[in-house]
């Protein structure tokens, strides 16, 4: 009996299977052979690649210091798992940038991490995607412009836009908002802002990105900007947007909390589950979250979570040497039942079910900054696009 000839697969078959592996078992893969470097390298491969890595979410957490400074990729399975009480030293996806030129992480956009630099009088940015261990040259030179403000203390947003296929960096001052377009390699002003508003602090003042739009929580002051001294007066909380493709502005309102100002603390925005959301510190007893249903729709604002500060088990303090107690949500499950917190007042991080009412901490026994978080998976794609940017 003549022996069954090997089963071979079709090619289509083969690509969809491998694109469920992680980068680092395809680059082992490329280096194989051109046959199977070929397909891997194909744009429309990278791109199922990408697809299929948006489900493996992680959180990109920042640690050391200056001379010491790097991030660690933390899948949220891990924290979402059942050994969140064990100690847990992270060794794993550890990505140090002492050689890498640059002293900051931006964020991340399809599994590229943006990296800053600056200087009394210059700046520069660097694209990294660190699961292929490619990286670009300098670019986006920002150079100090005439007035206080300084490249360090400007916002820098690193974001995709879909419509144009193009990343972008968008830098914010109180009185402008800038774009650099990788594919112009220059900056451009787009945006005059009123010399009256103020960005409030979301994390690192940077705002947050939904379906191709940057988003920012602002109010007026009744004061301008030249004349500030360290006090203000609001006269309108609001949320503005940034269209990315057609790089225009827009105004919304916040959820109807502020009849009593004086109830709602360290007011601020995140996206969750795909949604924007609000959120702030009531009373200085319940942590609240607001979900905007229906983006940019007033009236679609709806309560998520009116969390005590005694079920999430902290101790709050208006203010003390330690400074301002203040919560950010960094994920919130798919079914809506847990959400993950940053403390400012805490190393850990706290997770609460809703469903149970139950509260744990992580313990990750490394120096996590967990202010600094971003979302973040690995992927395939290349930084050969970046390669003719040129340092200016």
């Amino acid at each position: 009996m003549p022996p069954t000839p090997p089963l071979l697969l079709p090619d289509h078959l083969i690509e969809e299977v491998i694109s469920f592996l992680h980068v680092k078992s395809l680059m082992r893969l490329k280096c194989v052979s051109k046959s199977w470097n070929t397909p891997i390298s194909d744009p429309t491969f990278v791109q199922l690649h990408l697809q299929r890595s948006q489900r493996n979410k992680n959180l990109l957490l920042t640690y050391g210091d200056y001379e010491n400074f790097g991030f660690v990729s933390l899948p949220i399975s891990r924290l979402l798992g059942n050994n969140t009480n064990r100690n847990t030293s992270i060794t794993l996806s550890s990505h140090q940038l002492k050689h890498k030129e640059c002293r900051q992480v931006i964020g991340s956009c399809n599994g590229l991490i943006c990296l800053f630099h600056y200087t009394t009088s210059n700046s520069w940015f660097r694209v990294w995607n660190p699961a292929t261990g490619t990286i670009s040259d300098r670019f986006g030179h920002f150079h100090k412009p005439r007035s206080k403000l300084t490249p360090r203390t400007l916002g820098y947003t690193f974001v995709y836009d879909i419509s144009t296929n193009n990343y972008k960096i968008v830098a914010f001052g109180y009185r402008f908002i800038k774009v650099f377009c990788f594919n112009s390699n220059v900056w451009r002003e787009i945006q005059s802002l009123p010399d009256k508003m103020i960005i409030v602090g979301n994390q690192n003042y940077k705002g947050v990105c939904l379906d191709g739009t940057l988003i920012w929580f602002a109010f007026l002051n009744e004061i301008p900007y030249n004349d500030w001294r360290d006090t203000f007066s609001v006269v309108r909380y609001f949320i503005i947007s940034l269209d990315l493709a057609t790089e225009t502005r827009r105004e919304f309102s916040p959820p109807p909390v502020f009849d009593d100002a004086s109830d709602v603390i360290d007011p601020s925005i995140a996206v969750l589950m795909n949604s924007l959301c609000f959120f702030y510190n009531f009373k200085r007893t319940h942590f609240v979250v607001w979900q905007m249903t229906e983006f940019g729709v007033d009236r679609s604002w709806t309560q998520l979570f009116k969390i005590s500060y005694e079920s999430l088990q902290v101790e709050h303090f208006f203010c003390d040497f330690y400074g301002m107690l203040s919560l950010y949500p960094l994920y919130l499950s798919e079914n809506g039942a847990t959400l993950i917190l940053e403390s400012s007042r805490e190393d850990q991080a706290i997770i609460y079910n809703s469903i149970d009412n139950r509260v744990e901490r992580t313990r990750i026994t490394n120096k996590i900054d967990w202010r600094f978080s971003e979302g973040y998976f690995e992927s395939l794609v290349p930084i050969n696009s970046l390669k003719e940017i040129a340092s200016g």
